[in-house]
């Protein structure tokens, strides 16, 4: 899986567990926080990234996932 790949499956995840399709006009570099997700989707977000990509993610790693490239490349790191 390349990183556009992994770039669309985890907006897809965020799409689906947020009903919010503005993830796909958020730049790499804007701030996740702009979409406003509260604890619970964020939760679940972490769940269905965890059992897309098929491995565990660290809670001190996740807090410091602020933007999506900053997400792309945590998982990019873990599956390659």
């Amino acid at each position: 899986m390349n990183r556009d790949e992994i770039d669309k499956k985890i907006r897809e995840i965020i799409a689906s567990r947020t009903n919010d399709q503005s993830i796909f006009s958020l730049s790499g570099d804007d701030p996740l926080a702009k979409l406003g997700i509260d604890s619970l989707a964020f939760g679940w977000i972490v769940a269905d990234v965890e059992d897309t990509f098929d491995f565990m993610m660290m809670g001190s790693d996740v807090m410091k996932l602020k933007t999506m490239n900053m997400a792309v490349d945590y998982v990019e790191k873990k599956i390659l």
